[in-house]
């Protein structure tokens, strides 16, 4: 238990916490099996908000 909270709070460290408050977890495994997904979820938000980002300026160039 002892090794599972300090590998927990290791992970912490390298994760953004949104992924903790998803999945607080003592499952040390399934979090490296998901590390890699996570990975291209938050590229994928990046992209749509510079989207966002992209329209609007557009949109301001427009006026």
């Amino acid at each position: 238990m002892l090794f599972l909270q300090y590998k927990l709070k290791e992970n912490r460290k390298k994760y953004k916490p949104l992924r903790y408050i998803i999945m607080e977890s003592k499952f040390c495994k399934l979090d490296r099996i998901l590390a890699p997904f996570d990975k291209k979820i938050e590229r994928r938000l990046r992209d749509i908000k510079d989207l966002f980002v992209d329209k609007k300026m557009v949109e301001k160039l427009d006026q």
